[in-house]
């Protein structure tokens, strides 16, 4: 999808703490999110980009790594000293039907779409019309567990 401005991304979502309901460690006193609020998460970025309708389709979802990834992104003085930091999960999300076999419903923010076979994924991620650097590094981390999954099964 063209999600980033003028160039290509993946499904992605956010969500501030205040947004989900953050699990607090008794033991740390910190606030985490566990699997079941990140596939939360996943099946509410899905419905918001997607549609119920795709929601409804899955029938596989798995956590790529272990834990998120801690993401920082530094947009420097030209953005007003802007730093994003976020804890980000990964996630496979399997679908009940091909994607010939869905229609989808993409909203006004989302400029074109292209499928890729995950064979050809990280050539693809790799190019300069992708998204900025930092991001084609987080999902060649993705891409890379995405293959190490579908080789196990």
């Amino acid at each position: 999808m063209v999600l980033c401005p003028s160039s290509w991304s993946l499904l992605g979502e956010h969500a501030s703490i205040k947004d989900e309901d953050p699990v607090l460690s008794a033991a740390t006193q910190e606030r985490h999110y566990d699997d079941s609020q990140a596939a939360r998460l996943v099946r509410r970025g899905i419905r918001e980009e997607l549609g119920d309708h795709v929601v409804d389709r899955i029938v596989e979802m798995k956590s790529l790594t272990e834990f998120p990834v801690y993401f920082v992104r530094d947009y420097g003085a030209a953005f007003g000293g802007r730093v994003d930091r976020q804890m980000t999960y990964l996630f496979y999300v399997r679908l009940a039907d091909a994607n010939e076999g869905i229609e989808w419903g993409f909203d006004e923010e989302v400029a074109e779409t292209r499928w890729v076979k995950v064979s050809e994924a990280k050539k693809w991620v790799s190019g300069e019309e992708f998204c900025h650097w930092r991001m084609r590094r987080l999902f060649d981390l993705g891409i890379d567990q995405l293959v190490k999954l579908l080789e196990d099964t």
